[in-house]
């Protein structure tokens, strides 16, 4: 258990350290509305990139572990074929929106290249995924900590050399995620054997669709949720107040990658013991909760020293926002707590309802909260709909707990 939580935590600091860095030096060098816009496709990018995740990813660590080989291979093959699938439309359709002009000018080989950067990542995300779930983290982290390291010298190499604009940046995300897919890819097929594609049709595609709906509709849910912000914000502030949000975002977003991490270390232990509802281990709790109060201190100690390593006058102020985040942060590491054991035992649609119920206080309380607060108003009303998930999610498990008795730590 330890050893995977070191594997795991080393891919992580490459892949969360790279995309902090990163986005710091761009927000440094464009300034806030620079930014803001390259920031507004690229969430744009990543939300539509759900339809192409659609969950499997979620759902790889609550199920692989526990399936032979040769049924995990042709599971696999069936997924990639659908996911190839739902990619296509979505690089398609983003092509189609940037073509509008919706995403401003110059911005259409952008939005193709972050498109399928986002694509790639989710296929990446998926086979890294399956290899946590049969206990390869070593290669995980091999895979993330090369893919990561590329990515953060290839945009710091080319906004040294004068290869800073938008369309280089988005072309090194996208070169580096394709290698990603790729090698997580390779060494899956290692494992298991190369994927192959399995088109059935429709039907065969409608019956994997359907299999995977909950994790589906929790993974939309929260894709939207935690991305319709940047719509919110770019209509009712404008592309500079986008900057700086998504600069603390950004930020806060790096943070939150340990999540994924911890479940890949503790639901797949928790899925093969075939528990529906044992109280988590003291190592669980105090791990959560370390890493979230860690965070969340460190997000305050960013925005203290933000002039120094911003640079630019149009982020003057945003000491209250890096603030905000690091509260937000520790929330959210304890409704991920929550969240991880009912994910371990399958319990998506409480999961659903919870990232439901948050989404419907957050569009109000985002509107309200800019209208008095601006930018901080928008952290402020994700601060008042993680806390409904939060509670949401505890009184599911409270009540899954008093009909299912189970009592195995660690």
């Amino acid at each position: 258990m330890k050893s995977n939580l070191a594997l795991s935590l080393t891919a992580l600091i490459a892949r969360a350290l790279s995309s902090i860095i990163v986005f710091a030096v761009l927000a440094r060098e464009w300034g806030a509305t620079g930014f803001g816009q390259f920031a507004f496709v690229f969430g744009v990018a990543t939300m539509s990139s759900l339809l192409s995740e659609f969950g499997f990813s979620t759902h790889a660590l609550q199920r692989f572990s526990r399936v032979a080989t040769n049924e995990a291979r042709f599971l696999v093959d069936e997924i990639v074929s659908v996911k190839l699938s739902l990619g296509l439309v979505v690089v398609l359709g983003n092509t189609a929106i940037a073509l509008t002009g919706w995403f401003g000018d110059g911005a259409i080989q952008i939005a193709i290249a972050l498109s399928v950067a986002a694509v790639a990542l989710g296929f990446s995300d998926f086979y890294t995924a399956v290899l946590r779930s049969i206990d390869s983290f070593a290669l995980d982290a091999v895979i993330s900590s090369t893919v990561n390291l590329s990515l953060f010298f290839a945009v710091m190499l080319g906004v040294h050399f004068g290869y800073g604009r938008p369309i280089h940046v988005a072309l090194a995300f996208c070169v580096a995620r394709l290698i990603g897919m790729l090698l997580s890819m390779a060494i899956l097929s290692d494992k298991l054997g190369r994927p192959r594609l399995a088109f059935g049709g429709v039907s065969a595609m409608r019956t994997t669709i359907r299999a995977n709906g909950n994790y589906a509709l929790e993974s939309g849910l929260w894709t939207a949720y935690t991305n319709v912000d940047l719509i919110l914000i770019r209509s009712f502030l404008g592309l500079h107040a986008v900057g700086v949000f998504q600069i603390g975002f950004r930020l806060f977003q790096g943070a939150m990658q340990f999540v994924p991490v911890l479940n890949s270390v503790f639901v797949p232990k928790l899925a093969r013991a075939h528990v529906d509802l044992s109280p988590p281990s003291s190592s669980m709790r105090v791990t959560y909760l370390v890493f979230g109060c860690g965070c969340g201190v460190g997000l305050l100690g960013a925005g203290v020293y933000a002039p120094l390593w911003l640079r630019h006058e149009s982020f003057v102020g945003i000491e209250s926002i890096f603030a905000l985040f690091g509260a937000l942060c520790i929330v959210r590491y304890l409704y991920a707590y929550v969240g991880a054991q009912l994910l371990a035992i399958g319990a998506q649609r409480s999961r659903v309802i919870a990232i439901a119920a948050g989404a419907v206080v957050l569009i109000p309380a985002a509107l309200l909260g800019m209208h008095v607060y601006g930018v901080a108003g928008m952290v402020v009303a994700h601060l008042l709909s993680t806390s409904v998930m939060l509670a949401v999610c505890a009184h599911s498990l409270k009540k899954l707990k008093s009909q299912t008795s189970i009592g195995r730590s660690e």
